[in-house]
């Protein structure tokens, strides 16, 4: 059964199409990853999911449950984490835990044992006394995360869960996301980080100005990209250039990269391809500042569907 369905949902806010008629089932007891730039209407599809939003076309079903008919009901079975931790820095860990147990509604009895497992779960029990506001952000985070489990929904919503954070703060938040995984939890998982993405997700949906543009496992999304692809950063890049390569041999596809003067090259053969651009530049006197070769990324499936990067 699908957790959430999604059948020509479209949101409109007045001439601008911010969810464009999209059909999509996600399914349960996976991570599934919601992928696309700023701005591709992510954060508003979410909305709806969760009841804080209304369609303008289509509909919305979380486990059979119509968000605008049913919206307690949805709520009860979706715990969301935003982009923003909307903590009480005040309070301590404990506190605000406390304060938004009762917002759900949770039995006195069982408010205790729920919230020490949950900041013992996010590795926040040695901090539980101490004020919210002396946190660091990957503490707030992961206290926004116990926070948005306390009622026991079976359906994650993450929109971006991991932003502004350092690498050690983000690889805690996803291996607490990998624990809930295999406890049993359905988690839908929106980000612009690819990497994110291609590290956690079990599915994905690729979206841009509000429609969904690709699907599929992360693997099967990267064979659409068959060989390696190399970046290369010149000193300048011009249209005949670009033209030049790829017209080579070797060279199945050049594009301008997301940088100004930055090529990006996909080829069967990597290596064959990078000696026959560097000796074609070469030859036309221009100079090879980086090279980066490497195995497609989702953000190389973007960049071939769209022609530009994810976080652009």
């Amino acid at each position: 059964m699908a957790i959430i369905d999604l059948h020509e949902l479209t949101k409109r806010f007045g001439n601008l199409t911010a969810v464009d008629r999209i059909n999509l089932e996600v399914p349960e007891n996976e991570i599934f990853g919601f992928l696309g730039p700023n701005g591709a209407g992510k954060t508003t599809t979410i909305n709806i999911i969760n009841s804080l939003s209304t369609p303008t076309e289509g509909y919305c079903r979380v486990m059979g449950h119509d968000p605008v008919k049913e919206p307690a009901a949805v709520r009860r079975l979706v715990g969301l984490v935003s982009q923003e931790t909307a903590l009480y820095d005040q309070l301590t860990g404990e506190e605000n835990m406390l304060f938004h147990s009762d917002l759900y509604g949770i039995p006195k009895a069982e408010v205790k044992k729920r919230i020490d497992e949950l900041l013992d779960l996010m590795l926040l029990s040695d901090r539980r006394h101490d004020r919210v506001g002396v946190y660091s952000g990957g503490m707030k985070r992961r206290l926004v995360l116990a926070r948005a489990l306390l009622s026991d929904p079976p359906l994650l919503i993450l929109d971006e869960p991991t932003v502004g954070l350092d690498p050690q703060g983000m690889q805690a938040i996803w291996d607490r996301i990998l624990m809930l995984k295999k406890q049993g939890r359905s988690i839908l998982l929106a980000t612009n980080l690819m990497f994110e993405a291609d590290a956690l997700c079990d599915h994905v949906v690729v979206i841009d100005h509000g429609r969904i543009i690709a699907q599929g496992t992360p693997q099967e999304l990267k064979a659409q990209l068959e060989g390696d692809v190399i970046e290369l950063g010149l000193d300048s890049l011009t249209d005949e250039l670009l033209d030049g390569l790829r017209a080579l041999k070797a060279v199945g596809r050049a594009e301008r990269g997301e940088g100004a003067s930055t090529v990006r090259i996909v080829a069967e053969s990597g290596e064959k391809a990078l000696v026959e651009a560097i000796s074609f530049l070469d030859h036309r006197g221009i100079e090879v500042k980086t090279v980066e070769m490497r195995a497609p990324t989702l953000n190389d499936v973007f960049f071939k569907l769209t022609g530009r990067g994810l976080r652009d």
